[in-house]
């Protein structure tokens, strides 16, 4: 990011921790003004209908900003939900209209942001320990046809931690190594640091507890 000189992943996701505040049904996704540039306006050079065919719309602000948000529905980038955790880097989890994705051996494909393959368990898990509504009363809403997007707020806000972990220990006591696909393990121990303070100290926790 030449404008901050930070090196590294731009669609990385990063390490912090947070809480989730609410849940929304049938969610329309905002796309953020960096997709837009760097996806959207090339997208739009090969497929001029692409934001018809999509579902998309562009809207113009008071305040004389222009959005783009893709409406809920069938094909939706979000998927059915979406699970808000309120943080500096606008990262948040949800369900994927793309679940081929959870196919692949390598799956850091998002633009930092964390997809969910069965997003139904967790929400209705969450909304039964949190709030005092009916959890299976978000079925309705997940089979409606042209949805609008219903935000459910938690009387309990939940802590999420988003981290990331190159080993881990399988259900057999076997080690199992998984790849380094933010070169998290090898810019550390380079003495590069491409990320937040934050991000550094649960790291660095990270490497004292490993020793």
């Amino acid at each position: 990011d030449p404008a901050k000189k930070d090196e590294g992943r731009i669609n990385r996701t990063k390490i912090f921790s947070a809480t989730i505040e609410n849940i929304v049904i049938n969610p329309r996704w905002n796309m953020p003004m960096r997709v837009r540039q760097v996806e959207l306006d090339y997208d739009l050079l090969s497929q001029p209908d692409f934001l018809l065919k999509n579902n998309y719309v562009v809207e113009m602000l008071p305040d004389g900003r222009e959005i783009v948000y893709q409406k809920s529905g069938e094909g939706n980038a979000l998927g059915k939900i979406k699970f808000n955790f309120p943080n500096k880097y606008g990262i948040f989890m949800h369900d994927t209209n793309m679940k081929s994705f959870f196919r692949k051996e390598i799956r850091a494909f998002s633009h930092g942001c964390v997809r969910l393959d069965d997003p139904v368990p967790v929400a209705k898990f969450i909304l039964a320990e949190t709030t005092t509504i009916d959890p299976d009363s978000i079925d309705a809403d997940l089979r409606l046809s042209e949805p609008d997007p219903r935000s459910i707020k938690l009387d309990a806000p939940v802590p999420i931690y988003i981290e990331y972990n190159s080993v881990g220990i399988a259900d057999d006591g076997m080690a199992m190594f998984f790849s380094d696909v933010y070169n998290y393990d090898r810019d550390f121990f380079a003495g590069k640091i491409p990320y937040s303070p934050e991000e550094l100290k649960m790291l660095k926790r990270k490497i004292t507890q490993a020793d």
